[in-house]
């Protein structure tokens, strides 16, 4: 019983330290982002084009953004069965 909590916590171990290497840049840096270039096309737009070329940010839902983010690190970063 103790070799089996023993391999598990090595698995958990090696997924923190890869997960930590993979993303330090990311976590440990500050980002922002800026969309005025996108607001100002959006803006020079005729209404009939701002519906062909739907481009505004304003409309980004996160949520399922971070659901997809979340998938693709566990099936792809972690190779969880997900």
């Amino acid at each position: 019983k103790i070799k089996k909590k023993a391999k598990t916590m090595k698995k958990v171990l090696h997924r923190t330290k890869m997960l930590s290497e993979t993303f330090y840049h990311f976590v440990n840096n500050e980002w922002f982002f800026a969309a005025d270039n996108t607001l100002r096309l959006e803006a020079s737009l005729s209404p009939a084009d701002q519906q062909r070329f739907a481009c505004s940010p304003r409309g980004l839902e996160w949520d399922p953004y971070f659901d997809d983010f979340q998938f693709g690190l566990q099936k792809w970063v972690l190779k969880d069965d997900v």
